[in-house]
């Protein structure tokens, strides 16, 4: 009787852990965090945030294809870095939804701050440059925050001495890493694609005085 409610108990870990399951529950936190960023909106910006946002946003439009895309890397590599290292932690993967919902925190509050500054053309600001990028890589982030919270996972069953994780655990990272460096992969077409919708759009956005 134990030893069936062993693997019982084994199966249930192993289902709430699976890829279907981990990346869904990370797509809902991320929503989640969209919504609490638009509910964070607040029409009364002080000088210093507005200034910064405007300051942002003039040099998104005015950047070339390649600045564009450096500065998307730069905050995807801070995002991926942080998920690797929750992924080698021991209770990494408690952290590692609220990581991604800071992520839709971030797109949330963005896109009400373009919508609540400037109205309609803020919109459309938002639909044609920024949506499409920002959903591959939150996407790609939900995906590889479901690698880094197993793979945390197994390394907290290695304090079990009855655990058996050590014979995978090989196998675990090389796993955990594979993933991650397809998922950078897919980080890097999401900042061309920021580069792209900002180079192809510039103009006609400047022409709506966004």
């Amino acid at each position: 009787m134990r030893k069936i409610a062993l693997l019982n108990r084994f199966k249930i870990n192993k289902n709430l852990f699976s890829d279907k399951i981990l990346i869904a529950f990370l797509s809902l936190c991320a929503i989640f965090g969209m919504i609490l960023g638009l509910l964070g909106i607040d029409k009364r910006f002080s000088f210093n945030v507005d200034f910064s946002l405007k300051l942002g946003i003039d040099n998104m439009l005015s950047n070339s294809f390649f600045d564009v895309c450096a500065k998307s890397l730069s905050t995807y590599f801070i995002f991926m870095t942080v998920i690797f290292l929750l992924g080698i932690s021991v209770w990494g993967f408690l952290a590692v939804p609220v990581v991604i919902a800071y992520k839709g925190y971030g797109i949330g509050f963005l896109s009400g701050y373009l919508t609540v500054v400037f109205g309609l053309n803020g919109f459309i600001l938002y639909a044609m440059v920024i949506l499409l990028g920002a959903f591959v890589s939150t996407l790609a982030m939900a995906i590889a925050g479901a690698e880094s919270m197993k793979m945390s996972f197994n390394i907290c069953k290695l304090v079990s001495p009855k655990s058996n994780v050590n014979q995978r655990m090989f196998s675990s990272i090389r796993r955990f890493l594979t993933k991650l460096a397809k998922v950078l992969l897919v980080l890097f077409i999401s900042a061309a694609i920021d580069g792209l919708m900002s180079v192809l759009f510039s103009r006609f956005l400047s022409a709506l005085n966004v």
